[in-house]
C-alpha cells in the first residue's frame, strides 16, 4: 500500500535529480513543468 507511495517518490526524486545534473533532456524539463502545476 504505501510501499508504492515510497517507491514512486523515490522514483520521482531520482529522475529530478538527474535532470538537474543532466537538465539538457527536453524530457526531464517535461517532468519538472509537470511538477511545477501542482
Amino acid at each position: 500500500m504505501d510501499a508504492w507511495i515510497i517507491i514512486l517518490s523515490s522514483v520521482k526524486f531520482s529522475l529530478f535529480f538527474f535532470s538537474w545534473q543532466y537538465n539538457e533532456v527536453p524530457f526531464m524539463h517535461c517532468i519538472h513543468l509537470n511538477w511545477s502545476d501542482s
